[in-house]
């Protein structure tokens, strides 16, 4: 369900399918030259962003007679690229999508002989990994590059065995995410070696986030190992489907650091090696959540995908627009000849516009604090409201100008592609292979 995740996320859907080309016959498309097929894939060499564009070509195409899709071109080239992916045992969701991004940037910087992938620039985040040593006060930092942020679910969470209290007072995200970044004395078995005292110390780390992708994939934790059994963490973990404040948890205050959900995976079953996958994903083409569970696709909504105990979680950062103190100040600095052109220009919110609902979630209160959101006039000093405006309206229209509002975009439509021309109705919910069917019965199949 990582790769439904995948598939609906706008930016990177929009780049297979506008910008990438696989080897293929001219003007050739899958409705022309049929499926892809187990016996297609294996006949080619191994690309799975060749075979992850066939198959969003399927998904996203205008044509949906042909009901739901298999993606057994896709799994065959998959297993020949990810071997322990064989066969038809239960595989973890979170596995599969970094295994999946990480091939894919691999191809296409091969392809590109450059770093700065698709992949990398919506997915890619790095991380500042501080050690400190307990005996001298040596310090030592690393950056860590990271396509998504597993969180631990905090003990005293876990342990609740009241339904109750887990629903009146529950665990949140955020909580997580201060779990995450929290300092963390290190066991005596993952000493680091401090260069200073050249032995192996107490030491502490401390993880903070340098900077944040566009993409925010968030994992929960929910299966536990030992060297006798396999568990999993059914604890409710409340979070925010528009609003997620990342500022507190970031040191990059140039960008904004608030996030809205787009897509949400649900694992359902007692352990890690059984039970069944299923995934939320917002079509902003039809403005409207919908629940894929393998060909069955209804439509739901927010409150429902909230009461739900998430595995995964994507998060994509929302555009920002200027505010009337920014306009202000930006029409100081503009040149006295061309005023009116160059504010016209920008998007402006109404002052009097209500702000976007958190859903009820915010993080918690830090003595620094973090860069405020849209209209906290107070959180930043002039002067440097000043230096921002003078840098170009880009910097206050839009945080990532490198790629456009997805859904505006997708609302736009694309003529001539079918981008945007049909609403999650219409598109076939991608089935799992034919093998095993029903629940409980054989042996369990690999869920995508």
């Amino acid at each position: 369900m990582s790769g439904a995740s995948c598939s609906n996320t706008i930016s990177l859907r929009d780049y297979f399918l506008k910008h990438f080309s696989p080897n293929m016959p001219q003007g050739g498309n899958p409705s022309t030259q049929g499926p892809r097929t187990r016996r297609t894939a294996s006949l080619g060499e191994v690309s799975m962003c060749t075979e992850f564009c066939y198959l969003l070509r399927e998904i996203w195409s205008a044509d949906s007679s042909a009901g739901a899709i298999s993606p057994d071109a896709f799994f065959t080239t998959l297993c020949k690229a990810v071997p322990i992916f064989r066969g038809y045992q239960q595989q973890d969701s979170q596995e599969f999508l970094r295994f999946l991004l990480d091939r894919m940037h691999t191809e296409l910087s091969t392809k590109n002989s450059n770093e700065s992938t698709v992949i990398w620039r919506l997915f890619r985040g790095i991380l500042w990994n501080k050690v400190t040593c307990l005996e001298c006060g040596n310090v030592s930092d690393k950056e860590d590059p990271f396509l998504d942020l597993s969180l631990d679910i905090p003990e005293k969470f876990v342990q609740r065995k009241n339904k109750v209290e887990q629903l009146v007072h529950p665990c949140t995200v955020y909580d997580c995410l201060e779990m995450f970044t929290e300092v963390e004395e290190l066991a005596d078995t993952e000493r680091y070696e401090c260069e200073r005292c050249k032995a192996k110390q107490r030491c502490t780390k401390k993880f903070t986030i340098k900077k944040l992708p566009d993409i925010l994939c968030l994992h929960l934790k929910r299966f536990r190992w030992s060297r006798m059994s396999r568990s999993k963490i059914d604890t409710y973990v409340a979070f925010p489907i528009e609003g997620l404040d990342m500022s507190k948890y970031s040191v990059d205050d140039k960008r904004n650091n608030i996030y809205d959900l787009f897509a949400a995976v649900v694992h359902h079953g007692s352990g890690p090696g059984s039970g069944h996958y299923t995934s939320y994903a917002w079509n902003p083409t039809a403005s409207q959540w919908f629940n894929l569970n393998d060909a069955k696709v209804t439509t739901s909504n927010g409150d429902a995908i909230a009461q739900e105990i998430v595995y995964m979680l994507f998060y994509k950062r929302r555009r920002i627009r200027a505010t009337a103190r920014q306009v202000e100040l930006l029409s100081l600095t503009t040149p006295v000849s061309t005023p009116s052109s160059s504010v016209a220009s920008s998007p402006v919110s109404s002052p009097e516009s209500p702000s976007v609902s958190v859903s009820g979630l915010t993080p918690p209160l830090s003595g620094e604090g973090g860069e405020g959101g849209e209209g906290d006039e107070g959180d930043t000093s002039e002067p440097r409201e000043i230096e921002r405006a003078k840098r170009g309206r880009n910097d206050i229209t839009a945080t990532t100008p490198n790629h456009t509002d997805e859904d505006e975009e997708a609302a736009e439509g694309s003529s001539g592609s079918g981008i945007g021309e049909r609403s999650m109705e219409s598109v076939r919910g991608i089935v799992k292979r034919g093998r095993g069917r029903g629940r409980g019965r054989g042996r369990p199949r690999t869920k995508l």
